[in-house]
């Protein structure tokens, strides 16, 4: 079971096949200083023929092996919110508890996370879960759950319902997308009234504070170099620097996304060469032109923007992380141009790295 302090993180993923990679490449320090928060994606949809391109059958069975053979066997928390009321497998088994029986079987450590919003037939999944495991409960509070009158008693309703302790729960209290540092005073209030005030705050076996600052994309950025501020990031240290808490929460970001999942036509897509590269306080934007426009090298630009970060201040060198040793080969023409894959798995492994580095090196 997890036992972690708040100089810990825990990385929100989106079930990409990047972030799988990115998460397959961590070196040892890195793996053993977070926990992963894993969300299985909900199903793409294919916008020629007006319906999803797989059967809920065909997109969920890939992702238990996806998870042991890229995270291996140990902590993990597991989340399917996209998970409709009526999704199941062929057998009629709950995708989320498809999934743990094929972890369990692997012998995995996984533990399943819910929210107060999650329909009646998640919440029954993730009843079986726990009853089976024994693991305890990974429970999301999101910021619109705390507006609710009836919070605490919603709350107690649901541990009762899963029949565990508040000392069984892994609390992530998920305050979704901070708009800049401008922001941050109100999550602050935000955050540190919901800590001081609420028992399981205190009780739960671990806490932490959820968030991002990164744009929903990148189409306010120009060509060249930019940067946007690691308003997650400062917002927890703000909060871990507050001394009258009773508990500190261990920190949680959105990696180099954001909470919101946009949904796009691909034939309306008009993706730019572009890499997101994480430094103390900032990220850096390193942007061109559309790769499809062959006259500005369409996928070859990749060369000259990893050039760019290597010869940029904010560059960590080629050991710092596998994703930096990638970014160094095509600054080199030994590997590359890439693709959204590559400059998804590349830039997720060192920011993990580097957020790693942070929280272990804190004054």
């Amino acid at each position: 079971m997890p036992d972690f302090s708040h100089e810990y993180y825990v990385p929100l993923l989106r079930g990409k096949m990047g972030e799988f990679i990115a998460l397959k490449e961590l070196s040892l320090t890195a793996r053993s200083s977070l926990t992963p928060l894993l969300e299985v994606p909900d199903r793409d949809w294919d916008y020629e023929v007006e319906d999803y391109r797989k059967t809920v059958e065909e997109h969920i069975n890939r992702y238990p092996d996806l998870i042991t053979d890229n995270w291996g066997l140990a902590e993990i928390f597991v989340d399917a919110p996209s998970v409709s009321e009526t999704d199941v497998m062929n057998d009629g088994t709950h995708p989320l508890e498809y999934i743990f029986d094929r972890l369990s079987l692997a012998s995995s450590l996984a533990i399943p996370v819910t929210s107060l919003s999650r329909p009646a037939t998640y919440q029954q999944a993730v009843q079986s879960i726990v009853a089976r495991n024994g693991r305890g409960v990974c429970i999301r509070i999101e910021r619109d759950a705390l507006s609710s009158a009836t919070f605490a008693t919603d709350l107690q309703a649901l541990l009762g319902y899963l029949n565990i302790s508040e000392g069984e729960v892994d609390l992530v209290l998920d305050l979704g997308f901070i708009g800049g540092d401008s922001q941050i005073p109100i999550f602050q209030s935000f955050a540190t009234n919901f800590i001081a005030t609420n028992s399981i705050a205190l009780n739960a076996r671990t806490l932490t504070l959820l968030s991002s600052a990164f744009p929903v994309n990148l189409s306010n950025f120009g060509i060249g170099i930019s940067s946007t501020p690691r308003s997650d990031w400062h917002l927890w240290q703000n909060i871990i620097a507050n001394s009258q808490l009773p508990r500190l929460p261990s920190f949680g970001d959105y990696a180099i996304s954001n909470p919101e999942i946009a949904q796009i036509d691909p034939r309306l897509m008009r993706m730019s060469a572009s890499i997101r590269y994480t430094s103390d306080d900032v990220w850096f934007i390193f942007k061109g032109y559309g790769i499809t426009n062959a006259a500005r090298g369409g996928t070859s630009q990749y060369f000259d923007l990893a050039r760019a970060i290597t010869q940029h201040r904010s560059w960590c060198g080629r050991t710092f992380s596998w994703g930096d040793a990638f970014i160094d080969d095509v600054a080199n023409n030994v590997a590359g141009p890439g693709n959204g894959q590559s400059w998804r798995q590349a830039p997720t492994n060192h920011h993990l790295h580097f957020a790693v580095n942070q929280i272990a090196n804190l004054p």
